[in-house]
C-alpha cells in the first residue's frame, strides 16, 4: 500500500512523526521555518484526508491507538517540561492536556497506564505513570 499526502496540503511545509490507529494515519505538518498558526495534524487513508486539529507548540511525539491520539509538544522556551494532549480520535475532542516532567521530550509511547519518552536535554528514556483525572 502506498498513500501520499496531497501537494496542496504539504506545500511550504515539512510532515513529521506518524502514528497509526485502524486504517488512519495521522502526521503533524509544520512550517520548517517558524512557529504558525497554520501548523496541524491532520489524518489520511485511502479515502481521503481531513484536518484532525491544529498544533500548539513543537511536535516533540505522536501515539495512536483504537480509541485516542496522543500528541506530545514542547514549549517553545528552553529547559521547559513537556506537554501531552490526548484526543478522542472519533470526536476529535481534547480529552486531557498534562505537563510531563521530562526536558526536551522526544518520541512517545503509551502502555495502558505509562507514557514512555526520551530527553535530549540529558539524553535519558524515562517511563512515567500516567495519571489520568
Amino acid at each position: 500500500m502506498q498513500l501520499s499526502l496531497p501537494k496542496e496540503l504539504i506545500k511550504n511545509r515539512t510532515t513529521v512523526l506518524l502514528a497509526k490507529s485502524n486504517d488512519k494515519f495521522f502526521t503533524c505538518t509544520v512550517d520548517p521555518d517558524k512557529l504558525s498558526y497554520s501548523n496541524a495534524i491532520y489524518y489520511f487513508n485511502q479515502q481521503g484526508h481531513s484536518l484532525f486539529t491544529y498544533l500548539v507548540g513543537i511536535p516533540s511525539g505522536l501515539f495512536a491507538d483504537e480509541n485516542y491520539l496522543w500528541y506530545l509538544y514542547q514549549r517553545s522556551k528552553p529547559q521547559a517540561y513537556g506537554l501531552l494532549r490526548k484526543y478522542h480520535i472519533q470526536t476529535r475532542e481534547m480529552l486531557l492536556e498534562m505537563e510531563i516532567p521530562v526536558i526536551e521530550p522526544v518520541g512517545l509511547m503509551i502502555r495502558s497506564d505509562s507514557i514512555t519518552t526520551y530527553s535530549n536535554q540529558n539524553r535519558t528514556f524515562y517511563t512515567l505513570k500516567l495519571k489520568e483525572d
